[in-house]
């Protein structure tokens, strides 16, 4: 395997998903665990061809290191595009969230890497997504519309991941939040 700065992520996305689809879906969705490899291979081919683009003729372009905007951008575009759940259609018994469980995983996937990111930089805090109702429901729509439409090339997914990377900045700069900690009580 490629060495990417998000290697590290793609076990803890894959107990993140399971641990999703044992909580919150219905048991008889289907679940495809086998496209993991699918995509931790798709990203890998993403994070190297965006690496290109944004390091040009860079000469050790294995050491260039994309931010985390685009990473999450391109694990959420490597999930849409290689989706866990068979969720398309209305079955009695199955929830919102079952029906759009790939959607609602990607918020998951994206939640979990800007707040690794903000413990990473900053450990004696503790951080949460605060995105209003309204922005969660555009964003869950947003990777609806993307599943639905599939770009077929390479060349508009990247063009997709630049876009939702800055989607992501937005979330990461106004919506992640130091968490109110209530003091302890002894």
């Amino acid at each position: 395997m490629q060495f990417r700065n998000s290697a590290h992520w793609m076990p803890d996305i894959k107990t993140l998903c399971n641990g999703f689809r044992e909580k919150r879906l219905s048991k008889n969705l289907p679940y495809r665990k086998n496209k993991f490899s699918k995509i931790d291979s798709y990203c890998d081919t993403l994070v190297e061809e965006i690496k290109k683009d944004v390091f040009l003729n860079h000469p050790n372009l294995s050491a260039c290191l994309l931010d985390h905007h685009k990473i999450a951008a391109v694990h959420i575009l490597s999930i849409l595009k290689n989706p866990l759940f068979i969720s398309d259609s209305y079955i009695i018994g199955y929830t919102f969230c079952d029906i759009m469980a790939n959607e609602y995983c990607c918020f998951l996937v994206l939640q979990a890497i800007l707040l690794e990111w903000r413990k990473h930089n900053n450990k004696s805090a503790i951080f949460r997504v605060n995105i209003p109702n309204r922005y969660k429901d555009c964003l869950l729509l947003l990777f609806r519309k993307y599943m639905k439409s599939r770009p077929s090339s390479l060349t508009n997914d990247i063009i997709f991941a630049y876009s939702f990377a800055n989607i992501i900045y937005m979330i990461d700069t106004y919506f992640v939040v130091e968490a109110a900690i209530s003091p302890s009580v002894n």
